[in-house]
């Protein structure tokens, strides 16, 4: 079965935010992608956060990608033990689109990447589509995923 090297993003935030993870993110020739990743808060005060990736093939095609979620800080914790410092993801999916679109992606693909703090995950994803559109302006439609 053939597959992507995984297309990765180690996540920081400038600033006095101390969240920070990573994702990574495998498709494969059948269609399944699998999409991984972990937001960590060291710190005193909770936060929204949000990723999102476009993967585009030199042809045009786009795909998305998107997980937003929480994470809490020293004071939710004292407050509530149940709280947790981290969220994480493990997704793995089949998706037909990433299964036709194949042999555009071999053929060769780029991404792009967005993470935030305290933000809409959909907002973030436009912020991405915007950032693509400019880099490979044939894309014209991106498939959602996730």
């Amino acid at each position: 079965m053939a597959q992507t090297n995984p297309m990765t993003a180690s996540i920081s935030f400038h600033g006095n935010v101390a969240c920070g993870g990573a994702t990574s993110l495998v498709l494969k020739d059948d269609g399944t992608c699998i999409f991984h990743g972990h937001f960590h808060d060291a710190g005193f005060v909770p936060y929204g956060v949000a990723f999102a990736m476009v993967v585009h093939t030199d042809s045009g095609k786009a795909f998305s990608f998107t997980k937003s979620g929480r994470v809490s800080g020293t004071l939710e914790i004292i407050e509530d033990a149940t709280k947790s410092r981290n969220f994480d993801w493990d997704d793995t999916m089949h998706n037909a689109a990433i299964k036709a679109a194949w042999p555009d992606i071999v053929k060769g693909f780029d991404f792009h990447w967005k993470a935030e703090v305290n933000v809409d995950v959909m907002k973030l994803l436009g912020d991405v589509v915007g950032i693509v559109k400019q880099a490979a302006p044939i894309v014209a439609t991106v498939v959602a995923i996730v």
